[in-house]
């Protein structure tokens, strides 16, 4: 397990993910609002008829595989944006965080594909704002730069 201080207003979660002897390789932390999300939204988004997962399963197997440092697949999906604010690209859903050190990403909130769609929702700007918001309220700076410096 990573020797990581959590601070205070973020939670480690995934960890319940790995199976046997597997060892966590980077850390996801998550702010009670990614939390609600995951628990009270997540699982009731309606599943797309092409997918191979549900919108939960494929949140759960893109935090093992990040966990693990697996590469490929969902990593390559991982997505640096503007100021430092990281869009995780998954089928169904579209994860918001940031990462504060190495190996250690923070995701500050979670949304259906078609909420950022600028012709049906909102677009990406209130995600990325919370997710500077929540940096800022917490004191946590971020690094800047490709997967290469974060992994």
């Amino acid at each position: 397990m990573l020797a990581l201080k959590v601070p205070k207003g973020l939670h480690r979660i995934g960890a319940d993910l790995l199976l046997g002897d597997e060892k966590e390789i980077c850390c996801v932390l998550a702010t009670d609002t990614f939390l609600a999300w995951r628990e009270d939204t997540l699982p009731y988004i309606v599943e797309d008829a092409a997918a191979e997962l549900s919108a939960d399963e494929e949140v759960d197997a893109f935090l093992r595989r990040f966990i693990l440092l697996k590469p490929g697949g969902q990593l390559v999906r991982l997505q640096p944006t503007k100021h430092g604010v990281w869009e995780v690209k998954l089928d169904q859903t579209r994860l918001f965080g940031w990462f504060p050190c190495k190996r250690c990403l923070v995701l500050v909130n979670g949304t259906r594909i078609s909420n950022v769609k600028e012709d049906e929702g909102e677009g990406y700007d209130p995600f990325f704002e919370e997710v500077r918001n929540t940096r800022k309220t917490l004191g946590l700076d971020y690094v800047a730069g490709d997967i290469t410096k974060v992994l």
